[in-house]
């Protein structure tokens, strides 16, 4: 799928425990500025046709909702989505590379697969996930991958810094800067617009500019 179809799901994504977020039709102005308005509406239709989003007319106002396909197929390319009520307990599943099977002698496809659903590579052979395993990756393990690849999990350290190891192997360092910039820009749009009823045209921008220095790096 299109990277603007997946930014215009993400942003219809309910995030705050709700089953439902409307969004007004107008906003997309804002969130695909680099489409026309019939590219707009085009998108929509298509996105309607495939069953991904609803639009509902609200006072008079189109809106856009996601579907619990949409939902569905977010979740997969974003999973950092299924887990953010999830209460991580330190748990590391540990993916090891052991016997390169006939189907794929040097693991490269194991390896896409691998760094699609954000498993990280530690070292050679040897890739950390936090929690359980994506499902996907478990059914790709089974039908490929049987005898070549051992799963474990641990939640205790013997040796080795735990932060530094993980920080330098995925650049936390790079991506907590960009998320701190992100923060410091959200909070002072609240404490300037803190005491008004609704956000002028400039406001609005800058919040859909900031979403979209935001997308790019849930996905990675």
């Amino acid at each position: 799928m299109k990277d603007t179809s997946k930014r215009l799901l993400l942003w219809i994504y309910p995030i705050d425990g709700s089953e439902k977020r409307n969004i007004p039709v107008l906003h997309l102005k804002w969130l695909l500025n680099d489409l026309t308005q019939s590219g707009r509406r085009s998108l929509v239709r298509l996105l309607e046709k495939k069953q991904l989003i609803f639009t509902d007319s609200i006072f008079d106002e189109s809106r856009l909702s996601i579907s619990s396909y949409g939902k569905s197929y977010l979740e997969a390319e974003f999973p950092v989505l299924r887990r953010i009520d999830d209460e991580w307990t330190g748990t590391w599943s540990v993916v090891v590379f052991m016997s390169a099977p006939k189907q794929d002698p040097r693991f490269r496809y194991l390896r896409t697969q691998l760094i699609k659903h954000n498993v990280f590579s530690l070292k050679r052979g040897v890739y950390l996930y936090p929690g359980d395993l994506p499902a996907e990756i478990f059914s790709i393990l089974k039908e490929m991958y049987r005898s070549a690849v051992t799963v474990f999990q641990t939640d205790r350290w013997i040796f080795g810094d735990e932060q530094m190891v993980i920080g330098q192997a995925i650049d936390l360092r790079d991506r907590a800067d960009v998320y701190s910039g992100i923060s410091t820009e959200i909070e002072r749009l609240i404490i300037k617009n803190h005491s008004d009823n609704s956000l002028s045209d400039k406001h609005k921008k800058q919040i859909f500019s900031i979403f979209n220095r935001l997308y790019p790096i849930l996905g990675s």
